[in-house]
């Protein structure tokens, strides 16, 4: 299942915003807290550093990944990272304390009452990085406002064959490309050559310089 994206607002009473979330997005939500609940103490802190990625860039988080370092299967990492997503992205926004945001969640059918006590113990490993995962949060939300942003990059290489009678005459690698994004119409898949690839590269390299000269101009302090 893709990623989620909800408008968190501080104004809003923390149950409205709960209930409001789709039924099926709940009962997915449901599942990932499960199996946080599953998860050893020893490994929160890492589950919490995901977490803050995810929201900063949900695009650079691999489930399979997560799986592996976490011992899941790659469809229960998916739910996982979408139930502390949404922890670490409320936490963050609102001044509402750890229990009074897990118990609207439960209260809203989010978080089963099984897994109450490691959704409660999740938000607490956050409170040390409120601030900086605020930061992040509403940098992160102010560069891909408007837009859709980028939520899914997938790759794969194909072999096409080129017959002539009954045999093959012509062969030649694509690359299959599939980008997905926050928005719900949103959504290509396309195929390049080698060619087209190695172009790509070479244009998002300056890009990338392009971005860090970028960064290292907004740090500068503003005049008066």
């Amino acid at each position: 299942m893709g990623a989620f994206r909800f408008p968190v607002s501080p104004s809003v009473a923390i149950a409205e915003f709960f209930a409001d979330i789709p039924p099926a997005v709940k009962s997915y939500m449901r599942q990932g807290f499960v199996v946080l609940s599953r998860i050893a103490p020893s490994n929160l802190p890492r589950v919490v550093g995901i977490a803050a990625q995810s929201v900063q860039n949900p695009s650079t988080i691999e489930e399979d990944q997560v799986a592996k370092e976490l011992g899941l299967q790659p469809d229960e990492a998916g739910a996982l990272l979408s139930a502390v997503s949404l922890l670490t992205a409320v936490s963050s926004v609102r001044k509402d304390k750890p229990d009074e945001i897990v118990g609207a969640a439960a209260a809203a059918s989010l978080i089963p009452e099984d897994s109450r006590k490691a959704a409660l113990a999740f938000c607490s490993e956050l409170l040390p990085q409120k601030e900086a995962l605020k930061q992040t949060f509403d940098t992160s939300r102010l560069a891909t406002r408007l837009l859709p942003a980028l939520a899914l990059f997938e790759t794969a290489v194909d072999i096409r064959l080129g017959f002539r009678d009954s045999g093959v005459e012509l062969s030649v690698p694509v690359v299959l490309v599939h980008i997905d994004t926050d928005a719900s119409d949103a959504e290509i898949w396309f195929q390049m050559q080698k060619a087209d690839v190695e172009k790509i590269i070479q244009d998002l390299g300056k890009v990338l310089s392009q971005l860090s000269q970028a960064e290292k101009w907004s740090e500068r302090p503003a005049k008066d």
